[in-house]
């Protein structure tokens, strides 16, 4: 049987991770990340179907960073919307696209931020 998990049990359970402390930074990753980030502003931007750009920044306690992007729950994405969403989903190390409080969320992972 699969439990469902609420966006608040999930985010309790990311921020609870107190084995991990970053001390050397990954900047090839630091700079993906943010270079993620400012793609998703842009498609923001230029998408009306986008409701929302939103993450977790890299913090030592945690070895990934996340970023998410909300659709309305039936977006539809021209054909430039959707090269440029599969761009930034190629850049990125995975993806989760669920359903949220009536949207459609998209959040992208961006793995070992630190290297140690």
């Amino acid at each position: 049987m699969r439990k469902e998990y609420t966006p608040e049990e999930i985010l309790a359970a990311w921020e609870r991770n107190e084995d991990f402390y970053g001390r050397c930074d990954n900047m090839e990753k630091i700079r993906l990340y943010q270079e993620v980030k400012a793609d998703l502003i842009k498609l923001m931007e230029h998408c009306e179907e986008v409701l929302l750009v939103d993450g977790f920044d890299p913090k030592i306690r945690e070895k990934h960073a996340l970023l998410w992007i909300d659709f309305h729950p039936a977006a539809i994405l021209d054909k430039e919307e959707t090269a440029m969403l599969a761009t930034i989903i190629r850049k990125t190390d995975g993806m989760v696209i669920s359903a949220i409080e009536g949207h459609v969320r998209i959040s992208l992972d961006i793995k070992n931020i630190w290297d140690d």
